[in-house]
């Protein structure tokens, strides 16, 4: 009896939170069925993709070209027992060809309309986009068979929620050396990308209100260049040029996150946010801002920000005594939620 193959469809294949998710995903489920990886563009994931998954990269636009013939007959012709769409021109394809061709569809929605809208300041174009993607994530839960949200707060925003199911991301729970104290200087740590909806520019302004104390930043990922130049200007009208350091796109992620002291975020949206995740297995306190979808995933007793002068706090006395308790509470909510066998079993139901 042949294993079940799958088709996992995915936009363009870099290397931010969705495409790891997809590599991830590759990676959890290849010895239960015969993946194949149909990638839209070119990028930077089609290199770290196992070497016995099949992938076909086969350029497609969001209206019907010669792409889309072409994907409609490579999807035809591989007897695919489910196609699996990730990002929004993905899932869009996926619900259509599923139903042209009488093939169980599944899509994975890592974002949100609103998401979309918010990489552009334009107003007239933050209105359009936001439409735009309303519509394609309407006609694709319309049009798929199972719908997968990351997180109970985006799931509730499905257009279709009696064939949507919350299966959140994962991670493969290590064992963390759990630190007695902290010493100073405080070493923070900031992983993503570089943009105004991660909040990277509110978190400088955060560091710039605690000038006094001794601590230094490392900022890892890359963004507009634009963005940077003007972030790189606002650290250094606060004060704070030697204490922070962008970092750019860095592979040693892990050793990054296992010589800091606190990993710092303040998103302003989230549909799930995997480095939360990623930086408590590595036994590290969070500090974030108070959005849904980190009071679903990080745990009360890290410190969720309301107010710049919140960050204020980790200095105060007392604080470094909560550190150790932090650690602990993160790593039992990480083994309890989000750990890869749990995960793994909601997917095998999913595919059933």
């Amino acid at each position: 009896m042949r294993m079940k193959r799958i088709a996992f469809l995915i936009d363009k294949p870099n290397l931010y939170g969705s495409e790891l998710h997809v590599l991830k995903l590759i990676e959890m489920l290849k010895g239960e069925y015969e993946i194949h990886l149909i990638a839209f563009d070119e990028g930077p994931l089609l290199e770290k993709i196992p070497k016995d998954v099949v992938v076909c990269v086969i350029k497609t636009g969001w209206f019907p070209k010669t792409g889309v013939n072409k994907l409609f007959n490579y999807i035809k012709a591989s007897d695919f027992d489910f196609i699996h769409g990730h990002q929004p021109k993905a899932i869009l394809w996926t619900a259509i060809l599923g139903r042209l061709l009488g093939l169980k569809s599944i899509i994975t929605v890592h974002s949100l309309p609103e998401n979309n809208k918010d990489s552009y300041t334009n107003l007239f174009k933050r209105q359009l986009v936001f439409m735009f993607h309303t519509i394609v994530l309407f006609l694709a839960e319309l049009l798929s068979h199972k719908i997968i949200y990351l997180t109970l707060f985006t799931l509730k925003r499905s257009f279709f929620k009696k064939k949507a199911f919350c299966i959140p991301n994962w991670v493969d729970v290590c064992k963390i050396q759990v630190k007695e104290n902290v010493n100073q200087p405080l070493k923070f740590i900031s992983v993503g990308s570089i943009s105004f909806q991660k909040g990277t520019d509110r978190m400088l302004e955060a560091f710039g209100l605690i000038k006094e104390f001794e601590w230094s930043l490392k900022i890892v990922g890359g963004g507009e260049e634009n963005y940077i130049t003007f972030l790189k200007q606002r650290v250094l009208a606060l004060g704070i040029s030697d204490k922070v350091e962008f970092m750019g796109y860095r592979s040693d992620i892990d050793q990054l996150l296992e010589r800091s002291d606190y990993f710092v975020l303040l998103s302003r949206g989230e549909t799930f946010g995997m480095v939360y995740l990623e930086a408590m297995n590595a036994g590290l306190p969070i500090i974030a801002w108070d959005i849904p979808a980190v009071r679903e995933i990080v745990p009360k007793e890290n410190l969720i920000m309301n107010n710049l002068n919140d960050l204020k706090k980790i200095f105060e006395v007392g604080s470094s005594a909560l550190y150790r308790e932090r650690q602990k509470i993160n790593k039992e909510f990480i083994q309890n939620h989000f750990s890869m066998e749990l995960v793994r079993k909601q997917y095998i139901k999913i595919y059933d």
